[in-house]
Parts: C-alpha cells; structure tokens; sequence
C-alpha cells in the first residue's frame, strides 16, 4: 500500500484542549512522516518548518481567547 497522502485535521471547537490536540496531532503526523520517509506538509501543500508550526499555535491561542470572551458575554 502506497497512499499519496495523509491528511491530518482537527476542529478547534471539538477538543477541551485545543492546544494539547494540536501537539498530539502534530507528533503524530512527524512519527509518521519520518517512518514512511515522507514529508510533513502545511495546509498550502508546502513544506511545513517551526515557523507554520508556532502560527498554527498562535491560532489556537487567538481562538481559545475569542471562546473565552465570548463565554464571558463580550
């Protein structure tokens, strides 16, 4: 079995912990790239470097902010 691709996704709104998701879902898929000799890519299909990764980070935290303000009646 060869597939081309495996795509890796997650809702931020169904997780408790969005960070922890990402994190376990980001480890996940590196295991997997190195194990089939693949290449980890971003949502642009490009490479995907520490930069992308602390951008979907910071996403995360902007989004755990807006769930909070919005919790809150802001």
């Amino acid at each position: 079995l060869e597939p081309p691709a495996v795509s890796f996704f997650m809702s931020m709104r169904e997780p408790k912990d969005p960070m922890t998701a990402y994190e376990c879902m980001l480890a996940t898929a590196e295991t997997l790239a190195k194990h089939l000799d693949g290449d980890l890519l971003d949502e642009d299909r490009s490479v995907m470097r520490e930069q992308t990764k602390e951008h979907y980070r910071q996403r995360i935290r902007d989004f755990e902010m807006q769930s909070r303000r919005r919790k809150l009646g802001r």
